[in-house]
């Protein structure tokens, strides 16, 4: 089968995937602009083989996308009934379907019959599974500690975190987990919080993280490891911060610019050092990961919510035409590159203001002095008026007494 032809593919709260072919400077919208609908908002956006040439997309209405990329086949749609609350998350693995609400419930399905059900606990914000072991996923969420679940074992996780002690006023410190990441060469977990805390856990050493500090003030909303090193993990917040963190030390490592809102998601290239980010100022960034450079910038139209990236990265002899909507629509060509904002700005009307000429201005001014003088001049001679009136009314007053 055809390898795909974007190199990001980004989904947004309207309901539309989008694919951006970078090294084009251009987009298009895979599927038809008349379905967009927030009750269809793409909440989650995985690979379904390895080929990658099928998309798994998961709609917060409980539906699953199967978006075959190689433009032969139509989209296929398939429905859950995965409980309440809004869908947090859905994958496919092999022939098997995982999926998790907000309200905690965790199924795996093989065509429309669960075979297995965990209760991951309320107010759930996280359902990942390990790319190095696809039978082990991990849960988290509001007041909901951090879980590593085994597919093979349905009633208790394998492992349960704690969390860590009362701060220094002996209060509780509260639990949001917002993401978590499975690190490559060990099976340490790596997780950020809705307190603007990254903490680092150890199933073989204890359950309270092994290192735990801070990143900036504002609730941590995207974490993804480095392309390279699994001492780095590149987070984003909800004002718009992003930068990478040496997870040994808590420090700073770099911090990206050019951001306008919060970031939604972060994904880092498997091979190339490069990171893309997307979030609620609609545009998508690619970054490199050493230079901090920003390589692209992409306007896309709607808030956006997650990502994924192609491994085939640079792609060769694509004719411009080759970019489908999937089911033979026609394409949408991109609109802005980018620099797409300067387009806008472009499009713009000016509005042009009358100036005004020398010889006015100083006439004006020349109107305010003879103003101010002439206001002056009143006073004075009011001012003597009154000390004459006064002087004759003493006069007159001696001559009566006399």
């Amino acid at each position: 089968m055809a390898a795909p032809i974007c190199n990001v593919y980004v989904g947004a709260e309207t309901g539309l995937l989008k694919g951006i072919h970078v090294q084009k400077s251009n987009w298009t919208n895979l599927n038809s602009v008349e379905n967009a609908d927030k009750s269809k908002e793409i909440v989650s956006l995985s690979w379904s083989d390895d080929s990658e040439t099928e998309l798994c997309v998961g709609l917060k209405n409980q539906t699953a996308l199967l978006c075959n990329l190689t433009g032969s086949q139509n989209t296929n749609e398939i429905s859950f009934d995965a409980g309440e609350g809004k869908l947090r998350n859905v994958v496919k693995i092999n022939d098997k379907y995982f999926t998790s609400v907000e309200a905690g419930s965790v199924k795996c399905w093989q065509g429309d019959d669960v075979i297995a059900q965990w209760n991951a606990g309320k107010d759930l914000f996280v359902h990942r599974h390990n790319p190095k072991d696809t039978t082990q996923f991990v849960t988290g969420g509001k007041e909901n500690e951090l879980k590593l679940w085994d597919v093979e074992r349905e009633l208790t996780p394998i492992f349960t975190t704690k969390n860590v002690r009362n701060d220094w006023l002996n209060l509780r410190v509260p639990v949001w987990v917002t993401g978590v990441v499975f690190c490559r060469d060990s099976d340490r977990l790596i997780s950020c919080t809705g307190h603007h805390q990254i903490r680092v856990y150890d199933p073989k050493v204890q359950r309270r993280p092994v290192l735990d500090f801070e990143f900036d003030e504002y609730p941590i909303t995207a974490l993804c490891l480095h392309s390279s090193d699994d001492n780095l993990v590149v987070v984003g917040n909800t004002h718009g911060k992003m930068g990478t963190i040496d997870v040994r030390t808590g420090k700073v490592v770099n911090l990206f610019k050019g951001f306008a809102g919060g970031i939604r998601d972060i994904q880092c290239h498997a091979s190339e050092p490069i990171v893309a980010s997307c979030g609620l100022d609609r545009y998508l960034r690619v970054h490199d990961l050493n230079t901090r450079a920003l390589l692209h910038k992409f306007y896309l139209k709607s808030r956006l919510n997650c990502i994924v990236l192609s491994k085939n990265w640079e792609l060769k002899n694509i004719e411009d035409d080759d970019c489908k909507l999937i089911g033979g629509n026609v394409t949408v060509k991109n609109e802005l590159t980018s620099d797409g904002e300067d387009d806008v700005w472009d499009q713009l009307k000016t509005v042009s203001t009358k100036t005004k000429r020398k010889h006015q201005t100083e006439d004006l001014a020349e109107k305010k002095r003879s103003k101010i003088q002439r206001k002056e001049t009143d006073k004075k001679v009011s001012d003597s008026e009154s000390k004459t009136s006064k002087k004759q009314k003493q006069t007159k007053k001696k001559k009566i007494n006399s």
